[in-house]
């Protein structure tokens, strides 16, 4: 429920209020458009304060804007995601699924390459396509994360999710390149690429721990596990060990980003006789 005193704001300080909020959310009037399923027209009408709206509109765009019931903070409910958004996360949901499989084609062509065995007629060639392919399907897998901590405000996730997808890219492009080569210490470039692993998980575990959210627990756990995983890599030596913990950390993932899925955006307007007044 949102604060009975928001009702009782006259213009045109509401539509500045509205305004406000709005850019705080780093939202355009269209995405609020898609989060309400109001009018273009009635959201400008409405921020320049030409029109009074009625009290449900007001309070289908506070909740779209993720305030709570002091006005100010935001809710603890799911946000409410932009339908185009929501496709890309669906997108991001198969595109998590297809990476999760290839790593376990990955996982050993990866083994033949840190230690230098193998045919190399047999395997490069193979290794590079499934090199290409995983690297594609975790950058639309993790690009999801991107959508989330825009309507969370999470602006670690962000941040962790752009060094996660850079530093994946990086790690892809060492691996085929080197895969060719045989004149590199395939014992330091472990090392490296491992250490490099380490951190990148280790940063998008913490970042989950930044969560205000229904499932707040439920992310941190997710989080600690991604940490822990980013901790046994760097270790080295617990590598083995983070393979396990690697895959829970993506199954994690793909529920979190089903959860979000499964928590749409409102689909029907609660005013669509006070959009139709204004269209007139």
């Amino acid at each position: 429920m949102v604060n009975q005193k928001l009702f009782t704001m006259k213009q045109p300080e509401l539509g500045k209020k509205i305004s406000e909020m709005r850019k705080a959310k780093g939202l355009t009037q269209e995405e609020l458009v898609e989060l309400c399923n109001l009018n273009v027209r009635t959201i400008q009408r409405i921020e320049a304060g030409e029109v009074t709206p009625r009290s449900y509109t007001i309070k289908a765009l506070f909740e779209a804007l993720g305030v709570g019931e002091d006005g100010i903070m935001p809710s603890k409910d799911f946000p409410r995601i932009a339908r185009r958004e929501m496709k890309w996360m669906i997108l991001s949901f198969v595109a998590g699924i297809i990476y999760f499989v290839l790593g376990f084609l990955e996982l050993p062509l990866d083994i033949k390459m840190l230690t230098g065995t193998g045919d190399p007629n047999n395997w490069k060639l193979v290794y590079s396509i499934v090199k290409i392919l995983s690297f594609v399907s975790c950058v639309v897998f993790i690009s999801g994360f991107l959508t989330i901590s825009k309507y969370e405000d999470n602006s670690i996730l962000g941040i962790a999710t752009w060094v996660f997808i850079i530093g994946s890219g990086i790690l892809s492009i060492f691996d085929i390149s080197l895969s060719y080569s045989e004149s590199f210490s395939h014992q330091l470039y472990s090392v490296a690429k491992l250490g490099t692993g380490g951190l990148l998980y280790l940063l998008l575990g913490f970042s989950f721990l930044k969560f205000e959210s229904p499932w707040k627990s439920y992310l941190g756990f997710l989080g600690i596990i991604g940490m822990i995983t980013g901790v046994l890599l760097l270790t080295i030596v617990g590598a083995v060990g983070a393979i396990f913990l690697m895959a829970l950390f993506e199954i994690g993932l793909l529920y979190c980003l089903l959860t979000y899925i499964k928590k749409p955006g409102r689909t029907s307007s609660p005013d669509s006789t006070f959009t139709a007044e204004l269209q007139s």
